[in-house]
């Protein structure tokens, strides 16, 4: 239940972010409000530990959707460096606060009302988000010359796939089990091939220096943000794997 969604949450995120810059950031982020929204009532609904963990991975499907499209509407209601700087850094603080927050809150909630608590109390936000972003957030026009390049989507999908696996199992079966082993060279075989693809040819516009050191740090610095915020979830005291 909770690997799947990290799993699709995780490999459909490059795809989901590319579908937004084919067919508008707009329409991506409300598809996804939907979709998790819609999930979240499944999940609390579900009677059997199937449907649970189907709905569980549409749910990742819906925060795909929504986190890169987030983002690139910020990015579109906010063309001044300085204003842009701010609106990330209040997008951060929020989904640092929401992190942290909802560990707390998703086990009092277990403990005074049900475990399907956790997941129905998304119902009423989602559908509230759904609203102010259609009356309130601008739809910037999708990016002219966006292309899926499904090939290399898949090989995406699959690398990071194959790398969320890799790492959710090698805790529970051993960094030498074969699935584990198997699964970290699948995702380096995916990864490199991706990486060649996406190599810019002559005639394409290649990044500058500060924009790739730039774009470097700011993974960096998520990376570093999102294992500190996990690695407390997981590490908390009481919790159980």
């Amino acid at each position: 239940m909770v690997d799947g969604y990290t799993l699709v949450f995780a490999c459909l995120m490059l795809l989901c972010g590319a579908l937004g810059d084919r067919f508008g950031h707009r329409r991506a982020f409300l598809a996804g409000l939907v979709v998790f929204t819609v999930a979240s009532a499944a999940c609390g609904a579900a009677t059997s530990a199937w449907q649970l963990i189907a709905a569980r991975l549409l749910q990742g499907a819906g925060a795909a959707l929504m986190v890169p499209a987030s983002l690139a509407l910020l990015r579109a209601a906010y063309p001044e460096p300085a204003a842009r700087a701010r609106a990330f850094g209040v997008w951060g603080a929020v989904s640092g606060l929401g992190a942290a927050a909802g560990p707390v809150i998703g086990g009092l909630a277990v403990w005074g009302v049900s475990w399907r608590a956790v997941f129905l109390v998304n119902i009423p936000f989602g559908l509230l988000a759904t609203a102010l972003t259609w009356r309130c957030v601008p739809a910037p026009r999708p990016h002219p010359g966006a292309r899926l390049r499904l090939p290399v989507q898949l090989l995406g999908v699959a690398a990071l796939a194959a790398l969320t696996t890799a790492l959710n199992g090698g805790g529970t079966r051993g960094w030498t089990d074969p699935l584990v082993l198997g699964c970290l060279g699948g995702a380096a075989a995916a990864g490199g091939t991706c990486a060649v693809l996406l190599r810019p040819s002559a005639d394409e516009a290649r990044p500058s220096r500060a924009q790739r050191r730039g774009l470097t740090g700011a993974a960096t610095v998520g990376l570093l943000l999102n294992l500190g915020a996990v690695t407390a979830a997981v590490t908390a005291p009481g919790r159980r794997g």
